[in-house]
């Protein structure tokens, strides 16, 4: 008899089809394993809603959570320092400008850190572990709109390991205490994940540009956005006046 190649290929056909019915008309699949690169969850038009994967970039297992529109609004991953979640908004307010809402990951000591961000992704309340030169103890935080600095800071007076709430103004200066002990709960930078790039001041600047312009915006708002515009300003050009010095030190 002779062997038709074409009759084996229908024959494969048919069997694959019948399969893919079975697997639309099972409702539970059982399996003790299942080993895979890469797992996804799909519509019933077959986009990914959810994928768990090894992400190269981060180096470490990950978790994606998808909207209808393909935009992940719901990291779960691993990185060098420990786990992480992520959640972002359906906003897009700049494309080159990350849009993350809330954060918990922890930092590179093993602390854990909980942050509320703005539109812009930058933090603006977090609940973390201060640092070891302001003693180690927990800490809340209220970040400023211009630099993203701390302007209001809960914790613990690292000379003293008693209670404190100190409130900073726009110069970074101690402007109110509720102790009596002198101390300073400040972190000497920004935390970890805060932006301080030029392209953000400047898409800030932008932002506040078109509020001013905004029919709606009344006298009060005008007169907050001008002071917050003068202290993006004097940021810029104290930025640049750094750079340009650096060009002169360079030999």
């Amino acid at each position: 008899m002779k062997y038709n190649i074409f009759e084996h290929i229908n024959a494969l056909d048919e069997r694959i089809t019948e399969l893919e019915r079975e697997l639309r008309t099972t409702d539970r699949v059982m399996f003790s394993k299942l080993a895979c690169r890469d797992l996804q969850i799909v519509s019933d038009a077959g986009e990914p809603l959810i994928t768990i994967s090894y992400d190269e970039e981060l180096g470490g297992g990950a978790i994606k959570l998808f909207d209808k529109t393909g935009k992940v609004l719901v990291l779960v991953h691993t990185d060098e320092d420990g786990g992480s979640v992520t959640v972002c908004s359906t906003q897009e307010i700049d494309p080159n400008l990350p849009d993350v809402s809330a954060q918990i990951f922890a930092d590179e000591q093993g602390n854990g850190y909980i942050a509320v961000c703005d539109a812009d992704g930058d933090d603006r309340a977090a609940l973390s572990v201060a640092p070891s030169h302001l003693g180690g103890a927990g800490r809340v935080t209220i970040h400023g709109t211009v630099d993203n600095r701390e302007r209001v800071v809960i914790g613990c007076n690292p000379k003293t390991d008693t209670g404190s709430i100190k409130i900073y103004d726009g110069a970074w200066q101690e402007a109110h205490s509720l102790e009596n002990e002198p101390g300073d709960l400040r972190s000497t930078d920004p935390p970890e994940g805060n932006s301080s790039d030029l392209s953000r001041y400047r898409h800030t600047l932008e932002l506040i540009e078109e509020k001013l312009q905004q029919d709606e915006t009344d006298e009060n708002q005008k007169r907050f956005l001008n002071v917050k515009k003068d202290k993006i300003r004097q940021i810029l050009t104290h930025v640049a006046e750094q750079a340009k010095e650096q060009v002169r030190e360079t030999p």
